[in-house]
């Protein structure tokens, strides 16, 4: 099986600035993948003064060949056997888009590709408001969680961090032994995939009849199960280190944690940067999912 190096966005900033090189990670028989998450990144909060960089950033994806997976919610959808309740967006065509344009209002209005025959444009304005939202409600869920399980934190956390006095909250003694605990309960991994097939629900169509638990859907569900195993695993430790110890969400986070969502085997590794990731997945006997690049001074 070919190994897929699914590059979270960072990476391709890298490239566009000549900080990394393809030749640095990339080994024989694998190939570069990105999800459409990355164009969402790069879409939204496009500013007049990030414009270049960020045109900089879709060319360096094309530039590397690197193909696109479905969004994380459509795959989800996929492995649960759904149909989408909406055709996904065409992500390469907006990719050339944002490539090609020579300012915002361009892009915006109507990016002409001669060669090709064709006029793109992609709603700003509607990328911009999914990443706020998205990124925002995240930071929201995940800051409740906090909130909730540690004694102090809501007193302690300021969205300015020089407004935080001491060190970070953090469960202890029983309380993080209780929680701990929780993660390897029988009932826990259950509950995380039962959480990713209801955000697959999200974005199926409805059932229009009665629902009959077939052979072929218990096997569907089967390969699910063991498709999302990775990321349910990594983001059970991603919590446990929320909780426990003194790592602190960020709002890119999600975004990369998604990534994983893709890593159904040895073969799909997530390429990053970010240290904490190759943590995390150490700790959860997944290293060989991870490949942390190196940059250039």
């Amino acid at each position: 099986m070919a190994t897929r190096l699914v590059c979270d966005t960072n990476i391709f900033y890298y490239l566009s600035k000549r900080k990394l090189y393809t030749k640095d990670f990339v080994r024989a028989g694998e190939s570069l993948f990105y999800s459409p998450v990355s164009i969402l990144e790069l879409a939204g909060k496009l500013t007049d003064l990030t414009f270049a960089e960020r045109k900089a950033v879709a060319s360096s994806i094309i530039s590397s060949k690197a193909q696109c997976l479905p969004d994380p919610d459509s795959h989800l959808a996929a492995l649960f056997g759904l149909t989408l309740a909406q055709p996904p967006a065409d992500w390469g065509q907006i990719l050339k888009a944002m490539s090609q344009a020579s300012t915002i209002d361009q892009l915006q209005s109507a990016v002409p590709d001669f060669q090709e025959r064709k006029v793109r444009r992609v709603n700003v304005s509607l990328a911009t408001q999914w990443r706020a939202t998205t990124d925002a409600e995240w930071m929201h869920d995940i800051l409740k969680v906090m909130q909730d399980q540690i004694p102090g934190f809501q007193s302690w956390y300021n969205d300015d961090p020089s407004k935080r006095k001491g060190k970070k909250p953090h469960l202890r003694s029983h309380a993080k032994t209780d929680f701990l605990n929780a993660t390897k309960s029988l009932e826990w991994f259950p509950t995380m995939v039962s959480a990713c097939q209801r955000r697959a629900f999200d974005s199926a169509k409805k059932p229009t009849g009665p629902f009959v638990a077939t052979r072929q859907w218990a096997q569907l569900l089967m390969a699910a199960v063991k498709a999302i195993h990775c990321y349910c695993c990594l983001y059970t430790q991603y919590l446990a280190a929320l909780l426990t110890e003194d790592m602190l969400p960020q709002p890119n986070d999600k975004g990369d944690m998604d990534l994983f969502i893709y890593s159904a085997t040895d073969d799909d590794i997530v390429v990053t940067a970010e240290k904490r990731w190759a943590n995390i997945a150490k700790r959860v006997a997944f290293q060989k999912r991870v490949r942390k690049v190196k940059l250039a001074p």
